[in-house]
């Protein structure tokens, strides 16, 4: 069984059905189970007024409840706004605020409430959520993400993303993070199993939990890993399921790559590019030490077959279908970062980039010093 993000409907039901789909620190959650969870969720939320043309917040951290709330938005096509419960009282009013969301879903005390009174429709149709970020002055800033970009991620991870049939994947990413949703389109559309860290091990979960839950995929940071390998048990020998290692959100650098490999000799380590404003996936590529030809610079290679990357006046630009709709309720701000190139969505990224004559990507200015930074195979516009 798995979730078809294009149908938004859970499929192949009679497929391993008793097969994990969601683990955490209170037990698990079958793939049987988790359907009919999660349409009773969908029945409660049509009662409480859900609609496709009004954004729903869901209210939590990273727990199974929370899971289960954005399959259930996505198959009544709700455009959700995940939020963490941890945030304070005024960021979480300010975008239900922002979003316009006419319902308040509380994972913690398993209840829908109701949004501030005169919401309007949303202006974007077709959305699948809309994803907050802090702009320069810490105010919260909302990417609408359409249907179609979750769809094209989960489509390219099921054909390219090597995650295995039906991988166990942890991601340290909180769901409100835009790299979350390689829990939620990667792991749910293999019909694997989402590992969920428990309460309070959010950053730093374990080389004990890793093994016990056969994690054979960890997305996480640069600066988590660096923690990790304080631990001189973080390794294969250890965790001899690992088989993917998703580096995302931070530059790293080759002594981490080093220390990772030696750790890891048989494990795939990928790095991405990205943020919200893409859906989380510009670029990823393999790294292999072994065979970069250029010491101090990994070559990050080709992102996925519906993305573009390239400079324009200096700045890396992405394009494609999975670009997002604009941020909500931001036109002057849309109008400067937003165009288009070759009749598709473009972003500008607001990050400095050039290309060497390797055709190699590299963030930061002409001159600057790039030692251990990340190159990026692009096309010059």
């Amino acid at each position: 069984m798995y979730f078809d993000f294009k149908s938004s409907t859970f499929s192949h039901l009679r497929h391993a059905p008793n097969a994990a789909a969601i683990l955490h620190a209170d037990g698990g959650i079958s793939w049987r189970t988790l359907h009919t969870v999660t349409r009773n969720w969908m029945q409660r939320a049509v009662i409480a007024g859900a609609r496709p043309d009004r954004s729903m917040v869901i209210l939590g951290h990273k727990e199974a409840s929370f899971l289960t709330a954005i399959l259930g938005c996505l198959s009544l096509e709700v455009p959700y706004v995940p939020v963490d419960s941890h945030d304070g009282v005024y960021r979480i009013r300010r975008i239900v605020d922002i979003a316009q969301a006419s319902l308040i879903y509380d994972t913690a005390a398993d209840r829908f409430i109701g949004g501030p009174a005169g919401t309007q429709p949303l202006a974007e149709a077709g959305l699948a959520c809309i994803l907050f970020k802090p702009d320069a002055n810490g105010e919260p800033l909302g990417a609408q993400i359409g249907r179609e970009s979750i769809a094209l991620l989960a489509d390219w991870l099921r054909r390219h993303g090597a995650l295995g049939p039906a991988p166990v994947f942890m991601g340290q990413m909180p769901f409100t993070c835009g790299f979350s949703l390689l829990d939620v389109a990667g792991v749910l559309a293999l019909g694997g199993t989402s590992v969920l860290p428990g309460a309070g091990t959010q950053e730093s979960a374990s080389v004990h939990q890793l093994a016990r839950q056969r994690v054979t995929t960890l997305s996480t940071t640069a600066s988590h890993l660096n923690e990790q390998l304080a631990n001189p048990h973080f390794g294969s020998r250890a965790l001899p399921d690992l088989n993917l290692l998703i580096l995302c959100d931070e530059p790293f650098s080759p002594p981490l790559s080093a220390d990772l490999r030696q750790r890891f000799p048989s494990v795939r380590i990928v790095n991405m590019y990205g943020c919200i404003e893409v859906t989380c996936t510009a670029i990823w590529s393999a790294l292999d030490d072994e065979a970069n030809p250029f010491p101090g610079c990994y070559t990050l290679g080709k992102g996925p077959d519906y993305t573009e990357v390239f400079i324009r006046d200096g700045e890396i630009c992405v394009s494609g279908n999975h670009v997002m709709r604009g941020y909500i309720n931001a036109p002057e701000l849309n109008r400067s970062r937003l165009f288009h190139h070759k009749g598709k969505r473009a972003y500008r990224t607001g990050e400095p980039g050039t290309i060497d004559e390797r055709g190699l990507l590299h963030r930061g200015s002409p001159g600057q010093d790039r030692s251990g930074q990340q190159g990026l195979h692009a096309t010059p516009d």
